[in-house]
């Protein structure tokens, strides 16, 4: 079991790096703050769910809601992340095509 663990630090900071890494050369391509929280929210729902799996076997992180239902933090993350880069996205084109 001790073997595990250490296999799975090892692997939770590589993915951690690349996603980091993926992060800022996003921020330095958008070079807007703004532009930055779609992919970091993206990210960081996918950087939960990867975690998860690999140190408790699933996804562990819901929540209740007021209908009966469950939703996952991580997989609002990566919706609201995506929302987000398409809307600003559009503004984005929408400005740069008016001048």
């Amino acid at each position: 079991m001790a073997f595990f663990w250490q296999q799975s630090e090892a692997s939770i900071f590589l993915v951690t790096l690349c996603a980091l890494l993926v992060a800022v050369f996003m921020g330095l391509a958008l070079k807007t703050q703004r532009g930055c929280l779609g992919p970091i929210f993206f990210l960081s729902g996918a950087m939960s769910n990867i975690v998860d799996r690999m140190v408790y076997g699933g996804v562990i992180d819901y929540f209740n809601v007021g209908f009966g239902g469950r939703v996952n933090i991580a997989d609002a993350m990566i919706i609201g992340g995506i929302l987000w880069a398409i809307v600003f996205y559009e503004q984005n084109k929408k400005i740069h095509s008016t001048h």
